[in-house]
């Protein structure tokens, strides 16, 4: 009686652990399987692409659960505009407030020694320290002799 308790508990305990001489029944961890991996399903290329409106209409009972529709334009209360208030935003155009000088590339070697003494914030400025970092990289430097800008050989 004992053996066939015994035996049917070895049996048992078989069926967890995995057969070690059959190689094709144990698995290998492989580093470049991982365990969270979504499967994305391959389209049939049957799917167009269309356009969705910026208007979207809220259902009626999603209105009645307390959620209002809010539009993209805000309409300004009449007292606010008698203050002088003005809508502004993407569909406000910005105006410069100072006029922009219009860059011709390529620019000559003048343009690069008078954009390297002017402000900052103008891009004629970077553009002019860019043209002197690879003029630097072919070892060339530009030098003002008697009023004239000369490219030297360094």
């Amino acid at each position: 009686m004992n053996t066939a308790v015994q035996g049917k508990s070895s049996q048992n305990s078989n069926d967890q652990v995995p057969d070690l001489k059959n190689k094709s029944n144990v698995q290998t961890g492989s580093a470049s399987i991982s365990k969270e991996r979504e499967v994305m399903p391959i389209s049939g290329g049957s799917e167009t692409a269309r356009e969705i409106s910026s208007e979207i209409e809220v259902p009626k009972e999603v209105e009645r659960a307390g959620v209002m529709k809010v539009s993209e334009t805000i309409e300004l209360p009449p007292d606010i505009k008698k203050l002088g208030v003005t809508p502004s935003g993407s569909s406000v155009p910005v105006s410069a407030s100072q006029t922009l000088p219009k860059i011709v590339l390529p620019i000559s070697d003048q343009q690069v020694v008078t954009g390297l003494h002017i402000s900052i914030t103008n891009a004629l400025k970077w553009l002019s320290i860019w043209c002197i970092r690879k003029l630097q990289k072919a070892h060339i430097a530009l030098k003002v002799i008697h009023g004239k800008i000369i490219r030297v050989r360094t």
